[in-house]
């Protein structure tokens, strides 16, 4: 999913990819709610028949969840400790719609992996960022300066 993260310390914004994996449970609440909305099925029903349905609807959720976490203010390498508020989120936005449309609730979300894709992006902007201070830009001149005759002194 593509997230548009805000940072005001930069003046900056930025779309990021995150990627999520992770596994879902649910249990039938209302079978003829759920028989109401699978229809009469000529052929054996299964659950990966109605998987892709409620997929979209968790990833739907999980992308305003995350948007949201975002515009609290959170900073991209924080979301990792906000990922049972995501799920939380995601159960609370999808809770009424399984029950209604499928009979189904939902009865918990965990996620294995969560990944932001343009990290790197993010960390060169706030390292150019840095540089606008002129002190902070003088000391990574020095640094770098002292970097150089180390490695001059090394090689003789």
């Amino acid at each position: 999913m593509l997230i548009r993260v805000r940072d005001d310390n930069m003046d900056a914004d930025f779309d990021l990819s995150v990627s999520l994996a992770g596994v879902y449970s649910y249990r039938v609440e209302d079978p003829a709610a759920l028989y109401r909305a699978i229809g009469n099925v000529a052929e054996r029903f299964e659950r990966k028949d109605l998987k892709p349905q409620l997929d979209a609807e968790i990833v739907a959720a999980l992308s305003a969840a995350v948007g949201t976490l975002f515009q609290s203010g959170i900073r991209p390498h924080e979301l990792p400790k906000h990922t049972n508020d995501l799920a939380a989120a995601a159960a609370d936005a999808v809770r009424d719609s399984f029950l209604r449309r499928f009979g189904l609730s939902l009865f918990s979300i965990a996620f294995d992996k969560l990944q932001i894709e343009e990290i790197w992006m993010l960390k060169n902007a706030q390292r150019a960022a840095i540089l606008r201070d002129p002190a902070m830009a003088a000391a990574t001149l020095v640094d770098a300066a002292a970097e150089a005759l180390r490695d001059v002194a090394g090689r003789e």
